[in-house]
Parts: structure tokens; sequence; C-alpha cells
């Protein structure tokens, strides 16, 4: 699963992160029609639904200040 593990990823790079910011980082391009294109945030569900199970094998955990980061076996 790529995208399960370039969260993973992401996640062991950073302090801890929630599945807004993952949204922000897998979205793309939003085309308008003949108006300017903008940025558009994919869907959280595919996030959420991830992180959950990066969470069910023990490679993430809840962070106590909100958010998800990297647990002691992920690393």
């Amino acid at each position: 699963m790529p995208r399960s593990a370039s969260i993973a990823r992401h996640i062991y790079l950073r302090k801890h992160v929630g599945i807004g910011a993952l949204a922000k980082l897998y979205g793309g391009k939003n085309r308008r029609g003949n108006r300017p294109s903008h940025h558009k945030d994919a869907s959280t569900g595919v996030q959420r639904a991830v992180v959950q199970s990066l969470e069910k094998i023990g490679v993430l955990e809840k962070a106590p200040d909100g958010g998800r980061r990297i647990s002691v076996d992920g690393q």
C-alpha cells in the first residue's frame, strides 16, 4: 500500500500530523473550466482509514495535543 507507507513516512519526519494536513498533502488541482485552477484538498475518508489501519498495527499512536505521531514500534 503506497499511500500508507507514504503517510507513515510523512508522520515520521514531522512531530505530529492530523487528518487535515494529510488531506492538504494529497490534494491536487481543482480544474474549474475556463477559470483559473486552484488547489483542492483531498477527501479525508481515505486518509482517516489509512491512519486508523496504521494505528491498528501499532505504527502510529495518538498524540496528546492532537493528531498522530509515530510510535516506538513504528520507528
